[in-house]
C-alpha cells in the first residue's frame, strides 16, 4: 500500500510485487469476517487481480461488486479515493461498502523493490 502512495506522490509507476496478490487476498478475507451485509461477489482489477465470495449466498443472489483494487484497498484503510469508486456498485451493497474500514497491517513478507526505491531517490524530497 505504501509504495503505491509514495509512488502517486513521485509520479513514478510501481512495479508489482509477488506478494500483492496474498496482500489483497488478506484484505479481503478481513472484511469477510467483519462484513454483515448481503451476500456478494468482489472481482478486483489491476493489482491482486481476483475474484471473491463475500458471505455465504448462491451465485443468483450475490450482486457482483467490480472495483480497482489498489483504489478499493486505498478506500479501506481510510485513504482519500475517487468520490465515483463506487459508481457501477449495486445499490444492495453501495452503503456498506462505502463505510467498509480494514485495519491493514505490514505483510511479513512483503518486500520493497530495490528498483523503486531508488527511482524515488532520484526524484528528491516529497518536502522542500
Amino acid at each position: 500500500m505504501h509504495r503505491y502512495d509514495i509512488g502517486r506522490a513521485t509520479g513514478v509507476d510501481v512495479p508489482r510485487d509477488p506478494t500483492d496478490a496474498d496482500v489483497v487476498a488478506q484484505v479481503v478475507r478481513d472484511l469477510g469476517l467483519a462484513w454483515t451485509g448481503p451476500a456478494f461477489v468482489l472481482r478486483l482489477s489491476g493489482t491482486g487481480v481476483g475474484e471473491w465470495q463475500v458471505r455465504a449466498g448462491t451465485p443468483d443472489d450475490a450482486a457482483l461488486v467490480t472495483l480497482d483494487s489498489v483504489d478499493y484497498l486505498r478506500h479501506l484503510s481510510g485513504r482519500a479515493v475517487s468520490p465515483d469508486l463506487f459508481a457501477g456498485t449495486p445499490e444492495s451493497v453501495r452503503g456498506q461498502l462505502r463505510d467498509a474500514r480494514v485495519l491493514i497491517a505490514a505483510h511479513a513478507s512483503a518486500v520493497h523493490s530495490p528498483s523503486l526505491v531508488e527511482q524515488m531517490t532520484r526524484a528528491g524530497p516529497l518536502l522542500t
